[in-house]
């Protein structure tokens, strides 16, 4: 499996085009709106950008000159309502995007991965997210990803739905080289075949197969 271009990824920079990437976590979170899943990213302002940029630490990833994706990760919130988030050592992310061109490519993965990477250097021990539960084709890549269920939390009426809470233990550099080079391209081309699918299925292209079929097409095509 050919795998797909690196992101230039980087912290997000006063000089950036807040409008910009504001239509472009919209675009992203569309399909979401279309199922009636109200995601704060659905119809969040340019002010509301800036603000959830400044309430963390807020990337870009650059293709060819141009951003394509987004992320924010934010350090633990003592006076979060969740307790989860409160939690020494354990951080979050969100406002995450990318543009609709170029879902499926792997280039989530990839501005998640240098996010994390960027907290893990900052002592963040437990990376945390939050979803809409009805969202499974997320909840299923995010599982891909090494997260697992850890409860839930409820936004209501800022969000329609009950979210999912989500939580991954990170580890450290060198044990990430000690893992097994199989694995982690396993891991790899899994995660770039989750978002494709999530693609797919979003734009109506396919319809949703069962998760043990999809990782055996992705094993066999790295045989």
């Amino acid at each position: 499996m050919e795998l797909p271009p690196r992101l230039h990824c980087r912290e997000v920079q006063v000089e950036d085009d807040f409008c910009e990437l504001t239509d472009l976590i919209r675009a992203a979170y569309a399909p979401h709106a279309a199922t009636g899943l109200r995601y704060w990213a659905t119809h969040q302002t340019v002010e509301d950008t800036a603000k959830r940029f400044a309430a963390g630490h807020g990337f870009v990833g650059i293709l060819d000159g141009r951003v394509v994706a987004t992320v924010t990760v934010q350090e633990p919130d003592p006076s979060s309502k969740v307790p989860l988030l409160a939690e020494q050592g354990t951080w979050s992310f969100g406002q995450f995007a990318v543009t609709p061109l170029h879902k499926g490519k792997g280039f989530g993965r990839q501005i998640h991965e240098f996010a994390t990477a960027f907290a893990l250097q900052r002592g963040c021990q437990r990376m945390a997210l939050h979803t809409a539960q009805p969202a499974s084709a997320l909840v299923a890549m995010y599982r891909s990803w090494g997260y697992a269920e850890a409860g839930t939390c409820d936004w209501r009426p800022h969000t329609n739905y009950l979210s999912v809470l989500m939580l991954k233990v990170l580890e450290s550099r060198s044990s990430q080289l000690a893992s097994l080079d199989e694995v982690a391209a396993v891991e790899e081309a899994w995660g770039i075949e989750t978002e494709r699918r999530i693609s797919e299925i979003e734009s109506g292209a396919v319809q949703a197969i069962p998760i043990a079929d999809a990782l055996a097409q992705v094993r066999a095509s790295l045989k």
